[in-house]
């Protein structure tokens, strides 16, 4: 029976798996993704995502050119991990917003400069650019001073989310003991109505 199951388990892994049978990958923008992120969750190869014990289990609604996006708020999710990135993105987008993933600082500065957006959540720990110094830049700039930003981290020193929140944080979630089934109710507090 063991075998059975992880038999299916596999069968269904690969199934969903377009890079692994050669086929282009996609993104929720139908933008080709990168090679290097076509093996991972940012792509659209994962059909749905089972978030460990919370019994949430999220399909994946694909978006394709001349549908129309019903989200009320844009978000835009930075993160050096693609995985964690990738999983907050499908949170986000099933409670009816549009979300956007950047790896990095400067490209969430750069994207800021291009593009309008309702809430920034954001990591802390990143190579270069980290989360306070992304901050900091957000909230000297005129344009972007009073977006919403919540930083995300592993980081749950009290002292150091003080100083977060101090530095113009609306809100800080620790990962390690944050709990998703609040995410809507988080969402709606600091994205303004349509």
């Amino acid at each position: 029976m063991m075998l059975v199951v992880l038999l299916l388990i596999v069968a269904t892994f690969i199934a969903y798996q377009p890079a692994w049978r050669g086929e282009p990958v996609y993104d929720d923008d139908d933008h080709l993704t990168p090679p290097e992120l076509q093996n991972n969750s940012i792509g659209s190869s994962v059909r749905a995502m089972d978030f460990s014990g919370l019994g949430i289990t999220m399909p994946r609604a694909r978006m394709g050119v001349g549908v129309e996006r019903h989200g009320m708020g844009r978000v835009l999710i930075v993160d050096d991990e693609p995985q964690a990135c990738a999983m907050m993105a499908r949170l986000v987008k099933h409670f009816g917003h549009e979300s956007v993933c950047r790896m990095g600082g400067q490209e969430a500065l750069d994207y800021l400069g291009d593009a309008p957006v309702d809430l920034v959540i954001l990591d802390v720990m990143m190579p270069g650019m980290d989360g306070m110094q992304v901050l900091a830049r957000v909230r000297a700039e005129p344009r972007t001073q009073a977006l919403p930003v919540v930083m995300f981290s592993a980081v749950a020193d009290k002292g150091f989310i003080e100083d977060a929140m101090r530095k113009g944080a609306n809100d800080y979630w620790v990962k390690a003991s944050f709990d998703f089934a609040q995410l809507k109710d988080r969402l709606e507090k600091l994205i303004p109505p349509a």
